[in-house]
Order: C-alpha cells, then sequence, then structure tokens
C-alpha cells in the first residue's frame, strides 16, 4: 500500500478540490494510490492544516481549497507562451485581492518571459504558494544562469 506523502499532495490539492469538490476522496484515492482509510485520514489532516475546507458530513461532504494553497507546474520551454500557464493553470486556484493577484499576475509573466528568452533551457518549473499572509512565486529552469552569461560576456 502507497504511504501517504503530504508535501507533494499539497502541491495539487487546491486544484483538485476546485475541479472535484464532491469527490476528492475518489481522485485521491486515485492519484496517491492509497486505501479509503487512509484518504479519509489524509483529508482530516489537510482540513485541519487548513490546506482545506470540509462542507457537510460523512459521503455528503463536498471540499474547497483553504487558507493555504500551493500549485506547482512543469513546462517545456520550446514554443512556449508565458500568457498561457498564468490564465489556466495558477489563476483559477488562488484567492488573491485584485490588487495582489495584479503584481503576481506580473512578476509571474516576466519571470516565465525571461526563463523562455534567456535561459537557454529546456524547461521551467512554476511554483505558486499562498498563505493567510504571504504570496511566494518561485520559478526555476535548466538553462545557464545569468551570472554564467555575464562572464561569458565579458571573459
Amino acid at each position: 500500500m502507497a504511504r501517504v506523502d503530504f508535501n507533494s499532495i499539497t502541491l495539487w490539492i487546491a486544484a483538485a478540490a476546485i475541479e472535484h469538490p464532491n469527490d476528492l476522496p475518489r481522485i485521491m484515492a486515485e492519484r496517491t494510490g492509497i486505501s479509503r482509510t487512509s484518504v479519509n485520514k489524509a483529508l482530516k489532516r489537510l482540513v485541519e492544516g487548513q490546506w482545506l475546507v470540509r462542507d457537510g458530513v460523512s459521503r455528503g461532504a463536498t471540499y474547497k481549497p483553504g487558507l493555504l494553497r500551493q500549485v506547482v507546474q512543469r513546462y517545456t520551454l520550446q514554443d512556449f507562451s508565458e500568457d498561457i500557464p498564468w490564465a489556466r493553470d495558477f489563476a483559477p486556484y488562488f484567492n488573491l485581492p485584485g490588487n495582489v493577484q495584479r503584481i503576481v499576475q506580473h512578476a509571474f509573466s516576466e519571470l516565465l518571459n525571461n526563463a523562455i528568452d534567456h535561459s537557454e533551457g529546456l524547461q521551467v518549473t512554476v511554483s505558486l504558494r499562498q498563505t493567510p499572509s504571504h504570496v511566494q512565486l518561485l520559478v526555476s529552469d535548466d538553462g545557464r544562469g545569468l551570472f554564467n552569461k555575464v562572464h561569458e560576456a565579458f571573459s
């Protein structure tokens, strides 16, 4: 039987709760390979940890994202456009005030665009996490770093 890996579950649970609020336990069991009993324990722990909010009781329960949210996506950089991931893969799963969302979207697009235009890499990974008081954005690629490029240009 598979073991519950909460770190990996938190990377996709917000999106899964929005997409499958009525059958999240089934989705979790399919995606993780854990038993129904382990899924129920994991869901309880995710609710207690503020990753999820549960409405209702027993089999009729529904879930929605909690105060903590995180989405991580990996993209291939070849023929890639930075405007699609925000609208499709990130914005729908976060609950940010309008001014904060505009700032995060701008930073997201600029960092992703830098990876596309300058990294000479093959892949980029984007992670966005929301807590009650912070938003963390991480964009990492497998290309050349800025300092390496500057060093080569001035050597």
